[in-house]
């Protein structure tokens, strides 16, 4: 029976306390139970059996808190300070034990209510620090995205430029009145030359842009960190103002408990009855003033742990998730900047491989023309960039072929 949670001081008064608490038992010990015993076994255990009844709607009432708590709370990483003493009282087992002791919600009660005042404060504070952060970073991810736009945009006014230039280069092959005489190999290498001009340009364009995005993001860090650090020292404020609190409220706890139990001790052999309306672990710390201060101390000493472990959760959460944000823009602007390193040689590669297949395009219609292979009736070489285009096309498909 020592296991038995049901087992009093006395053994006979196990029965009476199976029929108070276990609503939905029928039989007990081979026997029907009949509604005037268990009436008389509630009356007897009435104040610890409406205790248990409040704690269960306490718990009921802590978990739908938990279910509708405000997202605002979750973003700042601070959710776990709701309800934060009543659950580090009903985890840990010496402070649940004290917390059945008759006045102790009494004796609670005004320490709880300054501990809510501070909660609501530090809430207040955090979520305006957090709206801050996350303003800061919508505003910082808008300025780098609008630079790499206008930096989008510049690239394209200089691609453009190129391919004006690169027609007005081959219209001016209309106008070749000796093609004979043309320095087709100069041709080829000024607009060669205009293509390391173009990719020098774009590569200067995201350099820029390089320089522009890292000062943008060092002072956003600056500026996230700044609150952060806000934060940071909001949290262990709160975090002190509330081990203060339970530190006035271990004090004052002591003072009840050692008063009851000078009490109860000079009761003598009186104590019986208001024995019974004790909860057996009260019972069972009460038995000599070291082990309750001892429960006590206890108590106070895992409950200051758990309040600092809630201030180290919520800095390594805040610190985690700004590692996360930092870690994601600065990785994005990374892979963008290889991205588009590679993407102007390539175009850049492009443009000498039109003009290599253009080139020996036009030096196949110019031998051909000077040698007089073609066709009686067909026009004379044409030599602008649409017809070369259309001719390289031509040339290609027919060396498909003829592989």
């Amino acid at each position: 029976m020592a296991d038995n949670p049901f087992y009093k001081t006395k053994e006979a008064e196990f029965k009476i306390y199976a029929l108070a608490f276990l609503r939905k038992l029928k039989y007990l010990d081979y026997e029907l139970i009949v509604e005037e015993d268990r009436a008389a076994a509630t009356e007897k255990h009435r104040e610890e059996f409406n205790e248990q009844e409040s704690q269960k709607n306490q718990d009921a009432q802590t978990e739908e808190q938990e279910k509708q708590m405000d997202p605002l709370l979750k973003s700042a990483k601070i959710d776990c300070t709701v309800g934060m003493i009543a659950r580090i009282v009903r985890e840990h087992k010496e402070s649940k034990t004290l917390s059945y002791f008759p006045k102790y919600h009494e004796v609670f009660q005004p320490h709880d209510v300054q501990i809510e005042e501070f909660t609501q404060k530090f809430h207040h504070d955090m979520k305006l620090r957090n709206k801050e952060k996350t303003n800061t970073i919508l505003y910082c991810e808008k300025v780098l995205n609008d630079s790499e736009r206008q930096a989008e945009h510049e690239s394209i006014v200089l691609i453009d430029k190129f391919t004006s230039y690169r027609k007005h280069k081959f219209r001016e092959l209309q106008n070749v009145k000796d093609p004979d005489h043309f320095d087709y190999n100069g041709f080829k290498k000024e607009l060669y030359s205009q293509i390391d001009n173009l990719e020098d340009g774009l590569m200067e364009v995201e350099l820029k842009l390089q320089e522009s995005l890292q000062v943008a993001t060092t002072n956003f860090t600056e500026r996230i960190k700044k609150v952060l650090e806000e934060m940071r020292n909001k949290t262990s404020a709160y975090i002190q103002e509330v081990n203060q609190e339970m530190e006035q409220f271990a004090v004052a706890l002591k003072a009840y408990a050692n008063q009851e139990y000078d009490r109860l001790n000079h009761l003598e052999d009186d104590v019986g009855d208001e024995g019974n309306n004790l909860h057996d672990d009260i019972i069972e710390i009460m038995g000599d003033p070291d082990t309750l201060n001892q429960n006590l101390e206890t108590s106070k000493e895992a409950i200051d742990a758990k309040i600092n472990e809630v201030e180290s959760l919520i800095i390594k959460e805040l610190n985690a998730d700004w590692k996360a944000t930092e870690t994601r823009i600065v990785d994005m602007q990374h892979h963008r900047n290889r991205t588009i390193v590679k993407e102007v040689v390539k175009t850049c590669d492009r443009f000498k491989k039109e003009i290599s297949k253009y080139y020996l395009v036009l030096m196949f219609l110019t031998n051909r023309q000077r040698s007089g292979c073609h066709r009686e009736g067909e026009k004379p070489l044409c030599l602008t960039y649409e017809a070369l285009k259309l001719n390289c096309l031509v040339y290609y498909h027919t060396c498909t072929l003829v592989a």
